[in-house]
């Protein structure tokens, strides 16, 4: 296997786990974190970075798994 086609697949790999973990960033301090690490507080989702409840966009859409402004809360 070439170098240029190890590292499509190690992007690919990484772009498939970014995907499942559900990677996004914060509105608020633009940290990145995925859905396991969010903190709830009083039934809210806030950021494990900065604490704010401001919202979060994803980078991968659930429904497609395509990069997807769309896809913020």
């Amino acid at each position: 296997m070439s170098l240029l086609d190890e590292a499509r697949a190690k992007s690919h790999r990484l772009w498939i786990d970014a995907w499942g973990d559900r990677l996004a960033y914060c509105l608020e301090c633009a940290g990145e974190y995925i859905d396991a690490d969010k903190l709830m507080i009083d039934g809210v989702e806030h950021c494990p970075h900065c604490k704010s409840d401001y919202g979060k966009t994803y980078y991968y859409c659930e429904a497609h798994g395509s990069p997807d402004d769309d896809c913020e809360r």
